[in-house]
């Protein structure tokens, strides 16, 4: 009681504050919604189109706006939509309105028809209203876009003092020197400011070194854990390719990311607590941050390519690649960390000029540009069958070694800015494209182990590599994917496509990308496979479910339940991609173009299909074939395995399958043993010698069908006397056995068992036989009196000079009727 109580309130409650979010009359209130977005458009449009020059801060709110209303726009057109289909329907149910000659229309319907023809034109105005403030607001952020790249390109292309002046590294020199005056001051300062605090002027020292004191004693302990439990053992000469991947994850965890989060983790402990003051908490921030992203790529660069231990690694590069790449990460890393946090630290102290900007950019592109292009020789890298070495790789090394080539010129050239963004846009490149392979190498072999659990845990069964592989290709697919798509999603951004231009064009493929009258929808598209997938999945379940548990416990026949299982199976598959299609968003009224072109198809080659597919239907409705039946088709005879909607799968006695067309079936005359029960007629002719009496053996035939087991007592068995024969007395024994898979079985028990019987009771069987006499006649002896004398001469004719002779007359045979028993009289 209580609860139905409480659940009732609840309903009430929200309906309650439901109608309170509407409008008049329930609906919902747009105009002040539309109010608000016309503002934000006309605020838009003054400052980047009226006014000109705004600062990035504008930019930033005025595109938060942009996307607020964006985003709110599309939402209420698609609730617009959705509520416009059903009136249409109600208003197509209504008919059309009366002509004039024909009678007044009722005033009622006539009322409705009126209310209906408002909501609906109300309706498709806020549709388009939505839809206009959408485009208003693309076309905006496409502006602030170009606004955005603009000022990119003239930042990455203007141009400072050329280092090749003398006067220039002068400048330089002094103000270096004035620079790091200042750094060295800092930490001065900052003591001094903590001294004057008292005794409280202690915390600050206690926390800087008990944190990370405390960071020590906690990481050092797990990071020893990791390499001693997960990590590489020097002893272990060839480790499987599953140890290596678990042992370069241990390495990288261990040297790599424990340690840049333990360094994380403490400064921000510094930062929250208000520890550090002043320009020294601004350095250590910047001396952190670049310390943490060397330990990452040295540690990460460290456990991928194993350059000490190569039976360890990982990454498809040769030894000697593998100790220079990681040298060369190593120094890059460090010149680059030092290089981005000097920057940083002269841009926060305002100390960076463009002279110091000059001679940094130059040292430091020569000297990384000079490490990158000793990485690239081939010599390093693996082979064209393992993935390097092709012809796309040699084009993409020569133009990657003509870029970093042009960087120390453009410096040289007053271009610093350019050559850096060039070198540090490699860099970054590169970086993400190892985190990327090693990432995918280690999803990829933890899905290959979870499979392999999965197969054990299922079943005893040899593993079906096959299948396997199949299923590690396609959510190898999946992973790839899910990589793939963030990575290109930040390295456009790296290259300094604008943020609200990546933003849209990602929108723009999962809410969907409109192309003539049909939308791509990225989500729609993984929802529909997903939809079918599981729908697939679900009709496969409730198929064994019905095949294992529910139909064997009824009467049906084996051919029945096939039946059955197979049809519910087929309408699950159709119901999946109805779903499918709907998710999809395609109206199922298009289905109707589908067939129009499914038919044209027919026509220009698909007719055998579709005859097929129909005969297939037609199979599991009429069944003239079950699954378990006996028939012969043409020269092939056998046991039906599995009727498809194209195909019927025939196994013979031989464990050949043969797969026939179901339209052959239908065609086709086809012998079915089993078509309305399995009773089969077993006929066994024999012959008998003269002279035996015929009842007794009458009798004895009768004898040996009756004691069988599998031959049935109705209808009986009987024995037909056929004919007095050219050398033997002619029966034939027929009688009826319940199960026809039991045929050759029953057949060769009785004849067993007639042998038995007749021996027994002194029964002959006679066998033909004939006698082959060979004589000469005068007449062949004149005609052929030399060859004669001649063959007498070279002795016996061989098989085949006999057979020529018979065939000239010169050889003639007799057949005699005598038996076996009456020469022997």
């Amino acid at each position: 009681m209580r609860t139905g109580f409480l659940l009732s309130l609840f309903l009430t409650l929200f309906l309650t504050l439901a109608a309170a979010a509407q409008g008049p009359g329930g609906e919902p209130a747009f105009d002040s919604q539309m109010n608000r977005w016309e503002s934000v458009l006309q605020e838009a449009e003054r400052k980047l189109r009226q006014q000109g020059d705004i600062s990035p801060e504008e930019e930033e709110a005025l595109k938060s706006k942009l996307r607020e209303i964006l985003s709110e726009s599309e939402t209420r057109q698609n609730e617009a939509e959705s509520r416009l289909s059903p009136l249409e329907d109600q208003l197509e149910s209504l008919g059309e309105p009366p002509g004039e000659d024909a009678p007044p229309e009722n005033p009622e319907i006539q009322q409705t028809r009126s209310d209906l023809n408002e909501r609906i034109s109300t309706i498709r105005a806020r549709v388009r209203q939505a839809a206009l403030v959408r485009v208003r607001s693309n076309e905006f952020l496409q502006e602030i876009a170009s606004r955005e790249r603009q000022r990119l390109q003239e930042e990455v292309l203007a141009r400072t003092p050329s280092p090749i002046w003398p006067g220039v590294w002068q400048q330089a020199g002094q103000d270096t020197v004035a620079f790091l005056s200042r750094m060295a001051a800092a930490p001065v300062d900052w003591a001094e400011e903590t001294a004057k605090i008292g005794t409280r002027g202690i915390l600050p020292w206690i926390y800087l070194f008990g944190i990370s004191l405390l960071a020590f004693l906690v990481g050092w302990p797990i990071r020893y854990w990791l390499n001693r439990r997960f990590g590489r053992d020097p002893e272990e000469e060839d480790p499987g390719y599953s140890r290596r991947i678990v042992a370069t994850v241990s390495d990288g965890v261990a040297r790599a990311i424990f340690p840049a989060l333990a360094i994380a983790i403490a400064f921000t402990i510094l930062y929250l607590q208000q520890v550090l003051t002043g320009y020294f908490a601004t350095l250590l921030y910047i001396l952190a941050t670049a310390v943490t992203g060397f330990i990452l790529v040295t540690g990460l660069a460290r456990a991928a390519l194993s350059p000490r231990r190569p039976a360890w690694r990982i990454m498809p590069v040769t030894a000697l690649g593998a100790q220079v790449l990681y040298n060369r990460i190593f120094l890059i890393a460090a010149i680059f960390a030092a290089t981005a946090a000097l920057q940083t630290a002269a841009i926060e102290a305002e100390a960076l000029t463009p002279a110091m900007r000059s001679t940094l950019v130059l040292l430091d592109n020569t000297v990384i540009a000079i490490l990158l292009l000793s990485l690239t020789p081939n010599r390093y890298w693996t082979n064209p069958e393992e993935g390097f070495g092709s012809s796309s790789w040699n084009a993409g090394r020569i133009l990657l070694i003509i870029i970093i080539s042009s960087t120390p010129f453009l410096a040289l050239a007053g271009y610093s800015r350019l050559a850096e963004f060039l070198q540090t846009r490699i860099i970054v490149t590169g970086v993400l494209i190892g985190l990327v392979l090693l990432l995918r190498l280690v999803f990829r072999e933890a899905l290959a182990h979870l499979l392999r659990l999965a197969h054990r845990r299922r079943s005893d069964e040899p593993e079906d590599e096959t299948r396997h592989q199949l299923t590690l290709f396609w959510v190898g697919l999946v992973i790839d994917l899910l990589l793939i798509l963030p990575t290109l999603y930040l390295l456009l951004l790296v290259y300094g496509v604008p943020s609200t231009i990546v933003t849209l064009w990602a929108e723009q493929l999962l809410t969907g990308l409109k192309i003539g009258e049909v939308t791509i929808s990225l989500v729609d598209i993984l929802f529909a496979i997903m939809v079918l997938a599981i729908g697939l999945f679900a009709s496969g379940l409730i198929r064994r479910w019905l095949s294992e548990k529910v139909l064997p416990n009824t009467y049906l026949d084996y051919g029945i339940r096939n039946s059955i299982s197979a049809g519910i199976s087929y309408i699950g598959v159709a119901l999946a991609l109805i779903l499918a299609i709907a998710t999809l968003g395609i109206s199922l009224s298009n289905l109707a173009l589908v067939a129009g072109a499914l038919s044209v198809g027919i026509g220009f080659g698909l007719r055998t299909v579709v005859e097929n597919f129909v005969a297939g239907l037609l199979l599991l409705i009429e069944r003239p074939i079950k699954v378990g039946d006996w028939v012969v088709v043409g020269p092939n005879e056998g046991m039906v395995r599995h009727i498809s909607v194209r195909s019927t799968e025939i196994e013979t006695f031989d464990r050949s399958s043969v797969i026939v067309p179901n339209s052959d079936l239908i065609a086709s005359p086809v012998t079915n043993w089993t078509h309305k029960n399995r009773i089969a007629r077993l006929i066994i002719p024999l012959r008998v010698a003269y002279g035996e009496n015929t009842r007794k053996v009458h009798q004895l035939l009768l004898d040996c069908a009756s004691q069988h087991d599998d031959v049935l007592a109705f209808p009986e068995p009987y024995v037909y006397f056929k004919a007095f024969g050219e050398s033997a007395l002619e029966f034939e024994l027929r009688c009826y056995i319940r199960e026809t898979d039991r045929y050759l079985d029953v057949m060769t028990d009785l004849h067993f068992a007639i042998d038995e019987s007749f021996r027994e009771n002194s029964i002959q069987m006679p066998f033909p036989q004939q006698d082959i006499h060979l004589h000469r006649g005068p007449s062949h002896e004149r005609r052929h009196g030399k060859a004669t004398d001649s063959s007498e001469e070279k002795g016996p004719e061989d098989p085949g000079q006999q057979q020529a002779r018979q065939h000239r007359g010169e050889i003639s045979t007799e057949a005699e009727g005598a038996d076996r028993g009456s020469d022997a009289d």
